[in-house]
């Protein structure tokens, strides 16, 4: 399979570059969505133990930041 993007999560900062979040939230959320694609298919081998992608990431932001239509 070949790939469609060179760089995945560069391409979706770039694409989201006009909305009203910030940057650094894009990024988390990018790095959020490509740590649940990979589940438990991907590890870092420590010998003892693996260490998978496994990410908490909770957007806090002071209040007028992002807004929402609701």
């Amino acid at each position: 399979m070949t790939r469609q993007l060179k760089d995945w999560l560069a391409t979706y900062l770039d694409y989201t570059e006009g909305t009203e979040a910030p940057r650094v939230m894009h990024f988390w959320a990018g790095v959020s969505a490509i740590a649940s694609v990979l589940r438990r298919r991907v590890w870092i081998d420590m010998t003892r133990f693996q260490w998978y992608p496994n990410f908490y990431i909770i957007f806090v932001a002071p209040p007028g930041i992002i807004s929402k239509t609701t």
